[in-house]
């Protein structure tokens, strides 16, 4: 069992960005001195959990643009419920990630999925809430979150303008 804790905390570190490796190196050689099985399962869980947080960080977009993406994304959705024509939507959204892809690329994950999440969280919002939704739009919360497939062509968009920003 320890044998296969410890290639598991290698595994995991490994995982770490090129610029956090020496921790990756630290994690092991620590958990290389555990010998009791218990503390070295311990040790690989905080060092599993320590790693998804690093990882997750790097998704998270600048505090300076969440503010924007979530202005966007009211937005996005605002536009959504004062327009019939639901293609029209969908390319103010690829247009939109696609954007802020370009504009701040090492947010583009991050910029991709919370655009592309707006127009759900806007049905959402107006059913729960009881308002109205316009003639349409979907009517029940079920289908309301089907739009959240929509994140998948707007965090492509968002990586396709973090490319073109990138020199090759």
């Amino acid at each position: 069992m320890s044998e296969i804790l410890r290639r598991l905390i290698a595994f995991v570190s490994r995982r770490l960005p090129p610029e956090r490796s020496e921790w990756g190196v630290a994690l092991v050689r620590e958990a290389d001195e555990i010998e009791e099985a218990g503390e070295l399962a311990s040790w690989t869980l905080g060092a599993a959990g320590f790693v998804a947080r690093v990882r997750l960080a790097q998704l998270a977009p600048p505090p300076s643009l969440l503010g924007a993406l979530i202005a966007a994304g009211a937005g996005l959705a605002w536009f959504d419920f004062h327009t019939e024509a639901t293609q029209t939507s969908l390319v103010a959204l690829l247009i939109a990630s696609g954007a802020a892809g370009a504009l701040v690329p090492q947010g583009a994950r991050a910029s991709g999925l919370l655009l592309g999440s707006a127009i759900a969280f806007g049905h959402l919002a107006m059913i729960l809430s009881g308002r109205g939704v316009p003639r349409g739009h979907p009517h029940s919360a079920g289908s309301a979150s089907l739009l959240f497939l929509l994140a998948l062509p707007a965090l492509g968009a968002a990586l396709l303008g973090a490319r073109l920003r990138r020199p090759a």
